[in-house]
């Protein structure tokens, strides 16, 4: 059992052998699969240049942009390792003969090894841009311990900038905050609090609440409130599972554990009513007429309530 959890430790931390190695050509494989399935969609004719690059974005959206975004060298351009998997995973996935590894690859359990494996590499990017913010940013006079808003920003950005290359911002938006948004900024701010700041109330109250709940022996791992590692764990872990979950094969790619948390926040602000009522003034003005900016109004509260309906 002991040795069990050893292996599930090493594999959520990335600290296995040859991690460098293995996380990033998953990651570039479900990077294609998906730019495949893109493109297969639209139904049009596509050149393997078109293909490979938006293959690139796909897999590794964050690492071409969000460096660059804060002053630092690309991933994609630093690496040597990066681009070379990249170009392996895209022929392999589009052009291996008979289509063979394409068709294994999308098999059941194919596609959930290359789902963990590529969630535990989100993960680690996560943790690593947040903390790349923790060292670039200075507190404010405010919460003087940490930065907050440039370490978590960062961490929400980190899944998106693939999906802004792609999509563009308001494709990207239109419909609400999407899941990887969504998923960074609770994580991010989890991992932050939980990890960087060391002697602000937040942390000191959120490493508290943590050790309530594990004992001093913690479920996974000893003093679970005091060992570095735990916020990583809970962040791989987290993804790893929500990842799976939402593999079309169990609950779907809708699947959001977080919207009850999210939804309330919103419903407590009152925002849904609040936009619809905005929308509504806004035909009711342009009419000429209060009745008409009451009836736009619910008829807006009703458009936009069915939508997150829907979206749920």
């Amino acid at each position: 059992m002991d040795s069990l959890i050893a292996l599930l430790i090493a594999f959520l931390t990335r600290t296995f052998p040859y991690a460098s190695y293995i996380l990033p050509s998953f990651m570039a494989v479900q990077g294609c699969i998906r730019a495949r399935a893109t493109l297969k969609s639209k139904g049009k004719p596509f050149s393997w240049f078109f293909a490979l690059t938006l293959s690139s974005f796909m897999a590794f959206g964050g690492g071409w942009f969000l460096p660059l975004f804060i002053g630092k060298p690309s991933r994609m351009i630093s690496s040597e390792l990066n681009a070379p998997i990249l170009v392996a995973a895209f022929y392999l996935t589009f052009y291996s003969p008979l289509d063979l590894f394409h068709r294994f690859s999308t098999s059941f359990l194919p596609s959930l090894a290359i789902t963990a494996f590529a969630q535990i590499f989100r993960a680690g990017g996560l943790v690593a841009i947040v903390n790349i913010g923790n060292s670039m940013f200075e507190p404010s006079t405010l919460y003087p311990s940490i930065p907050i808003i440039g370490p978590i920003f960062l961490g929400a950005l980190t899944g998106n900038m693939g999906g802004f290359a792609v999509n563009g911002y308001e494709k990207m938006f239109e419909n609400g905050c999407p899941w990887p948004f969504e998923n960074g900024i609770w994580l991010s701010s989890f991992y932050h609090f939980f990890t960087n700041d060391t002697t602000g109330p937040i942390g000191i109250w959120l490493r508290g609440v943590v050790g309530q709940l594990f004992g001093e022996e913690g479920i996974v791992i000893k003093n679970a409130a005091s060992d570095p590692n735990f916020a990583v764990l809970v962040v791989s872990g987290f993804m790893l599972v929500i990842g799976v979950l939402q593999m079309p094969q169990f609950l779907g790619p809708k699947f959001n554990p977080l919207k009850y948390v999210s939804g309330t926040v919103v419903g407590v602000m009152g925002i849904a009513e609040r936009n619809a009522e905005i929308i509504g003034a806004g035909a009711g003005a342009g009419a000429g007429a209060g009745a008409g900016a009451g009836a736009g109004a619910a008829k807006a509260v009703k458009t936009i309530k069915k939508k997150a309906k829907k979206q749920d």
